[in-house]
């Protein structure tokens, strides 16, 4: 048995993936995907909404052909951070002076402009100035994307809930008794962040070589390549607390950096925190969920059909169910709790797999 598989048989954590800050990642029920996975014979697999990518860098471990895939283009620039089999080719230094600005080279001030105290501080938004101009002047994209992948985990571990949806600076500086979040974290430079993130890095790298893949960076109605097996966590439309989720609304500032000439173009100043995405934006263009759901069980036929989800979300998983029976056989439905949940009723909050085999 190799480590791969004792870690997940045993239940244990899984381990080898940098630690991860988006709302939904699947990092911690990897064990329980791997065991729900390794019961269907494929070599291909597409990660349809590849997010911080831990169901990728399953499929690496387990030696499958991956495609990665996620709409919003900070994603995809973390995911090839992560997932390119060499070891990091920026060098400490290299990261380090990237908060210097450079002799004769005219700076932007675009973050400090436009993002005045709402999400960090004067003196943070002008080092993000100078750090991201001196990002996108890197020559070699690889280490663009290292870089950027480092930036990215500085600035969602100094929001506070990893966030961008909110203007809500004042929630790390104001003088307050808190119940929640970390200062000390907070408040702690860029540069320091950074730091950590890089060796995070380094270290991943050196231990992750696997199977070669591809990365893109395309709606999921737009894919037209064919694998066996199509992992599908779209962000859940709403929970039972009828609360959305809405990562374009979340993570736009990511994208902003990667778009940073065009952020005065493309922030929108009705909203307070300055999205460069329409705030009401969603994953699918269709009328409802239920029928983007349907209409990728339609476009994926060919495929083994794995989507995660959780018990509490709405459309229901009997919806679910449903709808994968119409385009694929032996539909059935897994739970964290190992057992089969088909019609029975789930445990609050347990994440389930609805899975499908091609007719």
């Amino acid at each position: 048995m190799n480590n791969l598989q004792y870690i997940c048989e045993m239940g244990m954590p899984y381990t080898g993936m940098p630690s991860t800050r988006y709302q939904g990642s699947k990092r911690k029920f990897l064990p329980f995907i791997h065991k729900a996975l390794a019961r269907y014979d494929f070599k291909s697999c597409l990660d349809l909404f590849g997010g911080t990518g831990s169901v990728t860098h399953l499929m690496k471990r387990m030696g499958k052909n991956w495609i990665y895939n996620d709409i919003i283009k900070a994603n995809t620039v973390i995911a090839r951070a992560l997932f390119t089999n060499e070891k990091v080719s920026l060098g400490k230094n290299e990261l380090l002076s990237l908060f210097h600005a450079r002799d004769g080279f005219f700076y932007d001030n675009v973050i400090s402009e436009i993002y005045p105290e709402i999400y960090y501080t004067d003196t943070e938004n002008n080092e993000v100035d100078i750090v991201t101009q001196n990002i996108h002047n890197l020559e070699d994209d690889v280490k663009k994307a290292e870089a950027f992948y480092c930036l990215f985990q500085a600035a969602l571990i100094k929001r506070p809930y990893n966030l961008f949806h909110r203007a809500n600076l004042h929630m790390r500086t104001k003088e307050v008794k808190r119940s929640f979040g970390n200062k000390v974290t907070w408040d702690k430079p860029f540069i320091h962040h950074m730091e950590k993130f890089y060796d995070e890095l380094v270290e991943y790298r050196l231990n992750s070589f696997g199977s070669q893949g591809v990365i893109l960076n395309k709606d999921a109605f737009h894919i037209d390549c064919h694998c066996d097996l199509v992992y599908i966590d779209t962000p859940y439309s709403k929970s039972r607390n009828k609360t959305e989720t809405n990562y374009f609304n979340f993570y736009h500032f990511l994208d902003a950096l990667l778009l940073y000439n065009n952020i005065r173009v493309l922030h929108n100043s009705n909203y307070s925190h300055k999205p460069i995405y329409n705030p009401n934006r969603n994953w699918f263009d269709c009328k409802d969920e239920m029928d983007a759901l349907g209409r990728l069980f339609r476009k994926f036929y060919r495929s083994i059909v794995c989507l995660s989800y959780r018990s509490d979300g709405y459309p229901s998983v009997e919806m679910i169910k449903n709808s994968l029976s119409e385009t694929h056989k032996n539909v059935i439905v897994l739970e964290t709790n190992g057992k089969y949940a088909l019609s029975k009723k789930f445990e609050e909050n347990s994440e389930v797999l609805v899975c499908g085999e091609p007719e």
